[in-house]
């Protein structure tokens, strides 16, 4: 049966002892169906590339402040063999983002109507498509909070009057926002939480690095709030200001093509900004993603200057996917005060994904107490947090922790047998069951090392032993 090249390589590839020896040898056995000249052919090409997929992580960032100074820690980054290939990779996006660039605009061109704002009358008619005239009071507060953007100045019972939007909370779909009030205090608020539809009357400029958990950060932000000039909304007498039918646009006799053209405009924009993060990712030396790793660090309190704090101190002993997160719930208390099934239940939402199309949403988690879904929450919330000062400082979003599998963890926990979580379960294989609790496993045993508290870290330790049993240890050994 023939082979590719680069299984042919793999197989070669074992030759000689890496470190030890200069050259290796691989033997091909003569066979009157394979002329020389194939299996030549095989060793010579080379029709496919090496990537990596190396980049600085918070665990990484950790150690080597620990253990290198500034100028060798960005050294020893700008050797690798990702960098090498990023200086590589990056003409050919270069090349994609301008053909996208010239494309958006040429329809940004056709997408601009002389009569008015197209984005605000698609708004007004996307608003009088639901509902009875135009939907209820709440469908109208809720289109509302969704049209408003991060530095949007708005009315609030709470927060001295005036309030900053900071972002939008809960994900697609959701009505809630977090804001700043001029008291310095962070609000989630709502629908139910307004008096009236919510109106921009100003717009301000968020502090950067984006870090609304940093009391600096929110007094600068509270400060340029309280000194903001607010213009009050004004309405032309007898008009509708929610009728699309009355915006300018609407006589336009190139409405349809302008609107075409708007939604051609903001999928190119979509587009630019996708090549752009690729361009940056990989144009931009991995010294320099090191630091906005390091900056997001210093943000959350893990580094001071080019020290440790005992928080970082943490982290560097926490080799996860989700390990600043993990690092974050640890310190905070998120697993305190708990049962080990429990520990177990809430440790598995860092190692599970969900599997599936991208459409289509994880179950909702079914969590065996009411504490535990208090907890579960706290944890999202953190993740928000942080997956805003990732997007802030430029740095791919940490992964979103995912409650999927804590049912089943915790029933396995607790000394139900293998056919009994199964059952929790009919889309979940014994194959699957077996990988996903030995990497929890690995994670609990990392947080009974780790965990200030000795209740804690005693808990997570027991947890790690009652799941490491059964088929689970018959399948391998998994690693302190």
């Amino acid at each position: 049966m023939s082979i590719t090249p680069g299984e042919y390589t793999q197989l070669t590839g074992r030759a000689g002892r890496r470190g030890i020896d200069d050259r290796g040898y691989a033997v091909v056995p003569w066979s009157p169906f394979v002329p020389f000249d194939q299996v030549a052919g095989l060793a010579s090409r080379r029709t496919y590339a090496l990537t990596s997929s190396f980049r600085p992580t918070y665990n990484m960032t950790a150690n080597l402040v620990d253990r290198c100074d500034a100028a060798e820690a960005r050294h020893l980054l700008n050797l690798s063999f990702a960098q090498f290939r990023a200086d590589r990779d990056v003409v050919g996006i270069e090349r994609q983002l301008e053909r996208s660039t010239v494309q958006l605009g040429h329809w940004r061109t056709d997408a601009t109507c002389e009569r008015g704002d197209l984005h605000e009358y698609r708004r007004l008619v996307d608003r009088a498509g639901g509902g009875t005239r135009r939907g209820s009071r709440r469908s109208t507060v809720e289109d509302a909070i969704g049209a408003l953007r991060p530095g949007a100045v708005i009315r609030t019972r709470r927060g001295g009057g005036r309030s900053v939007v900071l972002r939008h909370e809960g994900g697609r779909g959701a009505h809630r926002l977090l804001v700043l009030g001029a008291d310095g205090h962070l609000v989630r608020i709502g629908p139910a939480d307004l008096d009236a539809v919510p109106v921009a009357l100003a717009h301000l400029e968020i502090p950067r690095p984006f870090a609304p958990k940093n009391p600096a950060f929110r007094r600068e932000l509270a400060g340029r709030l309280r000194a903001a000039r607010l213009t009050e909304p004004s309405v032309e007498a007898g008009a509708d200001p929610e009728d699309p039918a009355q915006h300018p646009v609407a006589s336009c006799p190139d409405l349809d093509a302008h609107l075409r053209a708007l939604t051609r405009v903001e999928r190119l924009e979509r587009e630019v900004k996708r090549l752009e993060r690729r361009v940056r990712g990989r144009s931009e030396s991995l010294a320099r993603q090191f630091d906005r790793v390091l900056r997001v660090l210093e943000s959350w309190g893990y580094v001071e200057g080019w020290s440790l704090t005992p928080a970082g101190r943490l982290l560097m002993r926490i080799n996860a996917e989700t390990d600043l997160l993990v690092a974050e719930t640890i310190r905070t208390g998120g697993f305190d005060g708990l049962r080990p099934a429990e520990v177990a239940a809430l440790a598995s939402v860092f190692t599970y994904e969900h599997r599936g199309p991208e459409h289509q949403r994880p179950p909702t988690p079914r969590w065996a107490s009411a504490e535990l879904a208090r907890r579960w929450r706290g944890i999202e919330r953190t993740w928000r947090d942080l997956s805003a000062n990732e997007d802030d400082a430029g740095l791919p979003e940490t992964r979103t922790p995912d409650a999927g599998l804590a049912p089943i963890v915790h029933a396995w926990a607790s000394g139900r047998t293998l056919t009994q979580v199964l059952d929790l379960d009919d889309t979940l294989t014994g194959g699957d069951f077996v990988r996903h609790v030995k990497q929890l496993v690995d994670l609990l045993r990392q947080i009974a090392l780790v965990a200030p508290t000795p209740a804690t870290a005693a808990a997570a330790g027991e947890a790690a032993d009652t799941c490491f049993r059964g088929v689970v240890a018959a399948s391998g050994v998994v690693p302190l």
